[in-house]
């Protein structure tokens, strides 16, 4: 048989045997190129997804007045990594009643700092701030007087997450700021 007959498939196998066995293999490249491709973009996708999933940041939650608002950080450090800075204080609106304050195990699990700050005009730059520590699970919500005992209103709730740092150092791993706004109804 000649070369010329096994090419065109007019061997042995009988007509059209080279011509099958090219599709078959020509089908099969075609299945592992769509396959491979379609593992690339699998693979691709997961990494995407798991970069940009980030653990959720706790959440405060403060009522006054019959309205509940959650209070979302303004600061929030992962351990070793970069600090997300910028978020927005909520806001509140109060008349005359207190602030309730809500903190989730996520912050009351360690000792955290509760700053209420008072428009006074009696005090020295115009505002007085009490500072109150907790220790670790102690509490998980607070009452704030809308007034301060010496006559100031409240105008600002800051709950503050300190850690140490190694070189000994305190700083603010966490900042929760609410503002506060005094609504006359």
């Amino acid at each position: 048989m000649s070369r010329f007959s096994e090419a065109f498939g007019r061997g042995e196998n009988g007509p059209g045997t080279i011509q099958r066995n090219v599709a078959d293999r020509t089908i099969l490249t075609v299945l592992v190129i769509v396959a491979a491709v379609a593992a690339v973009l699998i693979g691709i996708g997961a990494w995407l997804v798991s970069a940009n999933v980030s653990t959720p940041r706790p959440a405060l939650t403060a009522y006054s007045d019959g309205t509940a608002v959650t209070v979302h950080p303004v600061r929030y450090c992962e351990q070793g990594q970069r600090c997300d800075r910028g978020g927005s204080p909520a806001v509140l609106n109060v008349r005359q009643d207190p602030v309730q304050l809500s903190v989730p195990n996520d912050v009351s699990g360690n000792s955290w700092v509760l700053e209420s700050t008072y428009i006074d005009p009696t005090a020295p730059r115009g505002a007085a701030t009490h500072t109150t520590v907790y220790t670790a699970n102690s509490r998980t919500a607070v009452t704030i007087p809308a007034y301060g005992a010496l006559g100031g209103r409240l105008a600002r709730v800051e709950v503050r997450l300190p850690e140490r740092l190694p070189n000994g150092n305190i700083a603010d791993r966490a900042v929760w700021a609410l503002d506060v706004p005094l609504v006359h109804r």
